[in-house]
Protein backbone atom coordinates (compact mmCIF):
# COMPACT_ATOMS: atom_id res chain seq x y z
CA UNK A 1 0.00 0.00 0.00
CA UNK A 2 1.31 3.48 -0.81
CA UNK A 3 1.78 6.33 1.71
CA UNK A 4 -1.05 8.25 0.07
CA UNK A 5 -3.51 5.44 0.87
CA UNK A 6 -2.48 5.39 4.51
CA UNK A 7 -2.95 9.16 4.75
CA UNK A 8 -6.42 8.93 3.25
CA UNK A 9 -7.42 6.13 5.61
CA UNK A 10 -6.17 8.14 8.63
CA UNK A 11 -8.11 11.21 7.46
CA UNK A 12 -11.23 9.08 6.86
CA UNK A 13 -10.98 7.61 10.38
CA UNK A 14 -10.76 11.08 11.92
CA UNK A 15 -13.74 12.34 9.94
CA UNK A 16 -15.79 9.26 10.89
CA UNK A 17 -14.85 9.77 14.54
CA UNK A 18 -15.93 13.43 14.43
CA UNK A 19 -19.20 12.49 12.71
CA UNK A 20 -19.84 9.83 15.33
CA UNK A 21 -19.26 12.27 18.19
CA UNK A 22 -21.53 14.88 16.56
CA UNK A 23 -24.21 12.25 16.00
CA UNK A 24 -24.38 11.48 19.73
CA UNK A 25 -24.38 15.07 21.01
CA UNK A 26 -27.93 15.98 19.89
CA UNK A 27 -29.35 12.64 21.07
CA UNK A 28 -27.92 13.13 24.57
CA UNK A 29 -29.39 16.65 24.73
CA UNK A 30 -32.78 15.38 23.56
CA UNK A 31 -32.66 12.57 26.13
CA UNK A 32 -32.41 15.02 29.04
CA UNK A 33 -35.67 15.50 30.94
CA UNK A 34 -37.69 18.44 29.65
CA UNK A 35 -38.63 19.59 33.14
CA UNK A 36 -35.03 19.71 34.31
CA UNK A 37 -33.90 23.19 35.40
CA UNK A 38 -30.18 22.71 35.88
CA UNK A 39 -29.01 26.30 36.31
CA UNK A 40 -25.55 25.47 35.03
CA UNK A 41 -26.62 24.04 31.69
CA UNK A 42 -26.85 25.96 28.45
CA UNK A 43 -30.35 24.60 27.82
CA UNK A 44 -31.69 25.99 31.10
CA UNK A 45 -30.26 29.45 30.48
CA UNK A 46 -31.71 29.57 26.97
CA UNK A 47 -35.22 28.64 28.10
CA UNK A 48 -37.44 31.74 28.23
CA UNK A 49 -39.27 32.41 31.46
CA UNK A 50 -42.99 33.05 31.74
CA UNK A 51 -44.07 36.67 31.35
CA UNK A 52 -45.44 38.33 34.46
CA UNK A 53 -48.91 39.85 34.51
CA UNK A 54 -47.29 43.30 34.67
CA UNK A 55 -45.24 42.54 31.52
CA UNK A 56 -48.36 41.41 29.69
CA UNK A 57 -50.08 44.63 30.77
CA UNK A 58 -47.08 46.65 29.53
CA UNK A 59 -47.48 45.10 26.08
CA UNK A 60 -51.15 46.16 26.09
CA UNK A 61 -50.10 49.67 27.15
CA UNK A 62 -47.52 49.82 24.37
CA UNK A 63 -50.07 48.78 21.74
CA UNK A 64 -52.56 51.34 23.05
CA UNK A 65 -49.91 54.08 22.95
CA UNK A 66 -48.89 53.20 19.39
CA UNK A 67 -52.53 53.31 18.28
CA UNK A 68 -53.83 56.32 20.26
CA UNK A 69 -50.82 58.22 21.59
CA UNK A 70 -50.55 59.61 25.14
CA UNK A 71 -54.32 59.82 25.58
CA UNK A 72 -54.43 56.02 25.74
CA UNK A 73 -52.55 56.13 29.03
CA UNK A 74 -54.63 58.81 30.80
CA UNK A 75 -57.38 56.34 31.73
CA UNK A 76 -54.72 53.81 32.67
CA UNK A 77 -52.99 55.96 35.26
CA UNK A 78 -53.22 54.62 38.81
CA UNK A 79 -55.22 56.65 41.32
CA UNK A 80 -52.07 57.77 43.15
CA UNK A 81 -49.92 58.34 40.06
CA UNK A 82 -47.98 61.63 40.16
CA UNK A 83 -49.00 62.34 36.56
CA UNK A 84 -52.69 62.18 37.46
CA UNK A 85 -52.23 65.00 39.98
CA UNK A 86 -51.00 67.27 37.16
CA UNK A 87 -54.35 67.22 35.40
CA UNK A 88 -55.15 65.72 32.01
CA UNK A 89 -53.55 68.29 29.67
CA UNK A 90 -50.26 68.52 31.57
CA UNK A 91 -50.14 64.75 32.11
CA UNK A 92 -50.59 64.08 28.38
CA UNK A 93 -47.74 66.49 27.62
CA UNK A 94 -45.53 64.74 30.19
CA UNK A 95 -46.38 61.28 28.86
CA UNK A 96 -45.58 62.39 25.30
CA UNK A 97 -42.28 63.91 26.43
CA UNK A 98 -41.23 60.84 28.44
CA UNK A 99 -42.34 58.17 25.99
CA UNK A 100 -41.67 59.97 22.73
CA UNK A 101 -43.33 59.85 19.33
CA UNK A 102 -45.00 56.65 18.20
CA UNK A 103 -44.47 57.23 14.47
CA UNK A 104 -41.74 54.97 13.14
CA UNK A 105 -40.67 53.77 16.60
CA UNK A 106 -39.92 50.12 17.27
CA UNK A 107 -40.96 48.83 20.68
CA UNK A 108 -39.80 45.64 22.42
CA UNK A 109 -40.65 44.12 25.75
CA UNK A 110 -37.43 43.69 27.73
CA UNK A 111 -37.38 40.73 30.08
CA UNK A 112 -34.62 40.73 32.68
CA UNK A 113 -33.65 37.43 34.29
CA UNK A 114 -36.19 37.68 37.09
CA UNK A 115 -39.70 38.99 36.68
CA UNK A 116 -40.82 41.86 38.88
CA UNK A 117 -44.45 41.51 39.90
CA UNK A 118 -45.19 45.22 39.42
CA UNK A 119 -42.57 46.49 36.98
CA UNK A 120 -42.06 46.10 33.25
CA UNK A 121 -39.41 47.40 30.88
CA UNK A 122 -39.87 48.41 27.27
CA UNK A 123 -37.09 49.14 24.81
CA UNK A 124 -37.92 51.81 22.25
CA UNK A 125 -35.87 52.59 19.16
CA UNK A 126 -36.80 55.82 17.40
CA UNK A 127 -36.29 56.47 13.67
CA UNK A 128 -33.43 58.82 14.57
CA UNK A 129 -31.51 55.83 15.95
CA UNK A 130 -31.93 56.89 19.58
CA UNK A 131 -32.62 54.00 21.97
CA UNK A 132 -34.69 54.47 25.10
CA UNK A 133 -35.54 52.14 27.98
CA UNK A 134 -38.89 52.83 29.56
CA UNK A 135 -39.52 51.32 32.99
CA UNK A 136 -43.16 51.19 34.03
CA UNK A 137 -44.21 50.77 37.65
CA UNK A 138 -47.64 49.20 37.49
CA UNK A 139 -50.39 48.59 40.05
CA UNK A 140 -53.32 46.24 39.73
CA UNK A 141 -56.33 48.46 40.50
CA UNK A 142 -59.16 46.57 38.82
CA UNK A 143 -56.82 46.16 35.87
CA UNK A 144 -53.17 47.14 35.50
CA UNK A 145 -52.50 50.89 35.76
CA UNK A 146 -49.36 52.99 35.40
CA UNK A 147 -48.24 54.12 38.86
CA UNK A 148 -45.06 55.87 37.77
Amino acid sequence: MSAGGTGRRWCRQILCGIALVLAFVPSRAAASPAGSRDTGSLTASATPRELSDAERAAVDLAVAYLQQGPAAWWDRLAAGAPLRRLGRAEALDQIAARVGPADGATWRLLTPGRADAQRAMLGIEYPSGLDETLTLDLRNENGWKVAD
